[in-house]
């Protein structure tokens, strides 16, 4: 699974971005079968939602980027924080 972006669920390339904010909110779209994953910033502010997340869904982290400056400073390649890519088509775990 690969993804980018803030708090969203991947569905197709041209779909509107959705941002749930509660577990519950997220179980229920994911159940419409149209919304096969949730790619979610890891941050503090993310962190309660994650833990809650992480018992139920299988996930891929997909790790921080450092970003980089070549030595002229004429390019600049942005890093990223990390994310987590949580599965919603199986069973939820210990279903």
């Amino acid at each position: 699974m690969v993804g980018a972006g803030s708090v969203v669920f991947c569905k197709m390339l041209m779909s509107n971005i959705m941002p749930p904010r509660s577990v519950k909110q997220i179980q229920y779209l994911a159940a419409t079968g149209e919304y096969p994953c949730y790619l979610v910033r890891f941050t503090n502010y993310t962190s309660s939602l994650i833990k809650q997340l992480s018992k139920q869904y299988k996930y891929d982290h997909i790790p921080r980027q450092e970003g980089q400056t070549t030595e002229d400073a004429k390019f600049v390649r942005a890093g990223m924080v990390d994310y987590l890519l949580f599965d919603l088509t199986g069973s939820a775990k210990g279903s």
